[in-house]
């Protein structure tokens, strides 16, 4: 846990890339691959990877985490917070390449999910994303449905500075 800590203070805060990715790659080797800390880890790292534009170890990642995530039991918390967390990763990089259908698709398939499992993890940032990507092609009216529901949702969870900045995109689309 501190080495994944440490990495995250080394990418973030000292810009030290790829030492942070380093410390992460070795990290990754000491942990078992049926252990939710190798999946933690290796979402930081497939964050890390995007960061730095490796888009080529990115795409790996990509792939063995897809499948991971996919096979996990979600029994904790922590398991479906990972699961909800990956999947909005993926969602949010799929919008950044442009890849906007299969973004979608996942992004109501991780909205889903949340409603699933009764949670509102990351509710707010997928209803967001879903706004973001349909603004340029969806009514007007349906894009601030979703930004409504973002903002109601970080209203509720008291994170006043993405419900104003929401309240900010509202205003954008009148």
């Amino acid at each position: 846990y501190m080495g994944w800590i440490h990495s995250l203070i080394t990418f973030y805060l000292y810009e030290k890339q790829d030492e942070a990715i380093f410390q992460l790659e070795q990290l990754l080797q000491q942990v078992d691959t049926s252990d939710l800390n190798y999946l933690q880890i290796s979402n930081t790292l497939f964050n890390f990877y995007y960061d730095t534009d490796n888009f080529e170890r990115f795409k790996e990642i990509q792939i063995k985490l897809e499948k991971q995530v996919t096979k996990l039991k979600i029994n904790t918390i922590d398991e479906l917070k990972l699961s909800i967390k990956f999947n909005y990763n993926i969602c949010r990089y799929l919008w950044l390449q442009n890849n906007i259908q299969e973004a979608i698709s996942k992004i109501i398939a991780t909205i889903k999910q949340c409603r699933e499992y009764h949670t509102t993890y990351l509710l707010a940032d997928l209803h967001l994303l879903m706004g973001n990507i349909s603004k340029d092609f969806s009514d007007h009216s349906v894009v601030k449905e979703y930004f409504k529901t973002a903002h109601l949702l970080y209203k509720l969870d008291e994170n006043l500075q993405m419900a104003m900045k929401v309240e900010h995109y509202m205003i954008e689309i009148d």
